[in-house]
């Protein structure tokens, strides 16, 4: 990320650094041969008051997105022996992107805000694989996961069909993104575009302000994917939203019904009301998981595009933005314990019992256990 005066030293080609802004850097098809990147001062440049600030919450960001991602997958993988379903496989799927990237993708910039990593440019190249391939992997399956919580109401005998229990279709689609984000990391190391890091100069991504063909296949290719998911995410979660508020007001509950739940058929009306509220608990994750990759990702959407443009150019956004894409693999698991009862049990009761260890039995051990729990 750049600012005007990195704009003209993009077509010097003499080994004279251009002067720039001590906090902004320059674009990388830029060339100097007394530095690994044009324009890169490293953390030290930063104000004290920054660093300290940035660190500090980025060390937050990746306690609590490891724990508690590392939280759900525990309880995920007791809800799948006893109810397998394709949202809990795709949540896990997405717990263990989020997992991925608190850990390999965020720990290299917190090391960078006192360190100066990137002097070595096969650390930035690792970080910027992480991070690209990590946020395509994250982006296609929250779209995915909307447009599979659409299908199973709007169509529910094509969704039967085609993804029922004994289906292997949605594994072969999540393999598809797996290779597909692979390849993509992969480019700019391939000589498409460059990874560079970009400010507070502690994480590194392909270079948004690459004026060359290739560099700019890269970043509209990234950006049409980010748009592309943006849209399938709200349009699905909008026909969700607007199908759930239209079957509650056709079809009552049956407990607004009058008649009696004795018998057969009252054996019958609690498992639809079981049936409908499972359903209802899947839809509003799905639209709250999808609401907040919404607002995490929009501005980075936004950012990648004037940056290439050359417009709206402010390092402190691209912070902003660059940090509220990070946020969102810290905040799903506390969406998915807030919204789903098995999930918030199941993690309480795990706490509970770790703080019975940890006090040497002194607290209370918890009544039920995990299975029993999330059950």
């Amino acid at each position: 990320m750049n600012n005007n005066a990195g704009n003209s030293s993009a077509n010097v080609s003499s080994p004279t650094l251009t002067t720039a802004s001590p906090y902004r850097s320059v674009p990388a098809n830029a060339t100097t041969p007394s530095l690994p990147y044009p324009g890169y001062v490293g953390p030290a440049a930063l104000p004290s008051w920054l660093q300290a600030l940035a660190s500090v919450t980025l060390f937050f960001m990746i306690t609590v997105g490891i724990f508690g991602n590392i939280l759900i997958l525990i309880v995920n993988r007791y809800i799948m022996k006893r109810r397998k379903t394709w949202p809990t496989i795709l949540l896990r799927w997405l717990a263990w992107t989020d997992v991925l990237n608190c850990s390999i993708g965020l720990v290299i910039p917190l090391v960078g805000y006192y360190v100066d990593v990137y002097s070595i440019p096969a650390l930035c190249d690792l970080n910027g694989i992480v991070l690209f391939g990590l946020s395509v992997a994250s982006q296609l399956i929250v779209a995915l996961m909307s447009a599979e919580r659409c299908l199973s109401l709007l169509q529910p005998f094509a969704y039967e069909a085609h993804f029922g229990p004994d289906s292997k279709k949605m594994y072969y689609i999540l393999g598809s993104i797996g290779l597909y984000s692979l390849v993509v990391a992969l480019l700019p190391t391939f000589g498409l575009n460059r990874n560079v890091p970009h400010y507070p100069y502690t994480f590194c991504m392909f270079d948004f302000t690459d004026t060359t063909p290739a560099g700019r296949f890269v970043v509209y290719l990234n950006f049409i994917n980010l748009s592309g998911c943006l849209v399938i995410i709200v349009v699905s979660n909008v026909l969700i939203a607007v199908y759930a508020w239209r079957f509650r007001q056709v079809f009552p509950t049956p407990e607004e019904d009058s008649e009696g739940t004795d018998g057969r058929r009252g054996s019958r009306r609690r498992q639809v009301t079981h049936d409908r509220k499972l359903q209802t608990r899947l839809a509003k994750l799905t639209l709250a998981v999808a609401t907040c990759f919404t607002m995490c990702w929009l501005l980075f959407a936004v950012r990648i595009l004037t940056n290439q443009l050359q417009v709206w150019l402010d390092d402190n956004v691209d912070f902003l933005a660059a940090r509220l894409m990070s946020f969102n693999s810290v905040i799903n698991p506390l969406l998915y314990i807030a919204i789903c009862r098995p999930y918030r049990r199941g993690c309480w009761v795990i706490l509970l019992t770790v703080f019975h260890y940890l006090t040497c039995r002194g607290a209370r051990k918890p009544d039920v256990t995990l299975p029993q729990s999330v059950a």
